[in-house]
């Protein structure tokens, strides 16, 4: 007779406990009202981003094609 080897078998519950129903349930729901516009401009790259110049007309070059 083969003998099964006990797996997890318990679900995510039972990995994440309360822990994941605590952080769903207090997350707020945002309405649409709440998301704001920036200008372009004020928008920073992130560190990590590659390109470091994005000029205008390359951009528009890219849009184009």
């Amino acid at each position: 007779m083969i003998k099964r080897k006990g797996g997890l078998g318990r679900g995510l519950d039972a990995l994440l406990g309360a822990t994941a129903a605590a952080r769903s349930e207090t997350r707020p729901d945002y309405p649409a009202e709440t998301l704001q516009q920036l200008p372009v401009d004020q928008i920073q790259r992130g560190r990590y981003q590659p390109r470091q110049d994005l000029r205008q007309d390359t951009l528009q070059e890219l849009a184009e094609s």
